[in-house]
């Protein structure tokens, strides 16, 4: 049964192509502000704010990234601490994990993201189930604050690479169905190394996206936030990140099964080489026939 989706910002009218973190070629020291100013500049959409180890941003600069964000109209998510884990059984972790995506909820807001992406959960040998329940618990509560605190941001847990890892295609559906406001990242490099392979065909691509419209509904394809990039798995999952040419990664056929469903939203390039991919993406984009 799909659920009602709460909605907070327009959907996007075309599908962007964002890199992930400062670029590489940006000049000077660096930073968010001016990344997001060269990545614009070379051609990208937008931005995926990259909070690896912390959320640092001054306020100031925030205030900045909105500024820009809203004159150019460009895309811009952010990407949560990696140290974030909802099944910890360590509560002082736990709640540092809580205290992670609610800084990066509200800075993303405040820097004008649609959204922010996060690994959500290790199993640690727990029953998958038991997991699922703990982990969706956690996220409505940490839902309600965000509502609480009208912040213009939608939470967005990752699908992850690892089999170990919660957050299956299946796991984060479920999830999504049961809590307004919360709808996945597909990280569709994540889905082809969890599954050792699987899910890089035209076919597949079609039934993650109907499965995704089934459970949220059709709407919810015009504004999509995604990853993609090249992968090395094992039996396990996910190895290690790669370029897309160096990769199986059959980013051609998502790229023309994006323009048969006519999806919308953000599709963040997550390679080693950040705007080559991103650029790369965007030319491919443009010559698509379905």
């Amino acid at each position: 049964m799909t659920r009602k989706r709460l909605k907070r910002l327009p959907s996007y009218d075309r599908l962007n192509f964002t890199v992930s973190g400062v670029p590489e070629s940006t000049p000077g020291p660096g930073g968010t502000l001016l990344g997001l100013r060269h990545a614009l500049e070379i051609g990208c959409d937008g931005m995926e704010i990259e909070w690896v180890y912390q959320v640092a941003v001054k306020e100031k600069d925030a205030d900045l990234i909105r500024g820009l964000r809203h004159e150019t109209r460009c895309a811009l998510t952010a990407h949560a601490p990696y140290y974030i884990n909802l099944n910890s059984p360590d509560d002082r972790k736990l709640e540092a994990s809580i205290s992670r995506l609610l800084k990066t909820a509200r800075m993303g807001a405040r820097c004008g993201c649609t959204s922010f992406t996060f690994h959500a959960a290790f199993l640690m040998g727990g029953d998958r189930r038991t997991v699922h329940r703990r982990v969706t618990g956690i996220l409505r509560d940490i839902q309600k604050v965000i509502e609480a605190e009208k912040l213009d941001i939608m939470m967005r847990p990752e699908l992850t690479g690892k089999q170990s890892s919660w957050g299956s295609l299946e796991e984060l559906l479920e999830a999504s169905a049961d809590i307004p406001g919360v709808e996945p990242c597909i990280d569709w490099a994540h889905l082809h190394a969890r599954t050792g392979g699987g899910f890089n065909t035209r076919d597949e691509f079609r039934a993650v996206l109907r499965d995704y419209a089934s459970a949220l509904g059709e709407e919810s394809l015009k504004d999509m936030h995604m990853h993609v990039t090249g992968i090395a798995y094992g039996r396990s999952g996910e190895k290690h990140h790669l370029t897309l040419r160096e990769s199986d990664m059959n980013y051609k056929d998502l790229l023309r099964t994006f323009k048969e469903f006519d999806v919308r939203g953000v599709l963040v390039a997550e390679t080693p080489v950040l705007e080559r991919d991103t650029l790369l993406l965007e030319r491919a984009w443009r010559q698509v026939k379905v």
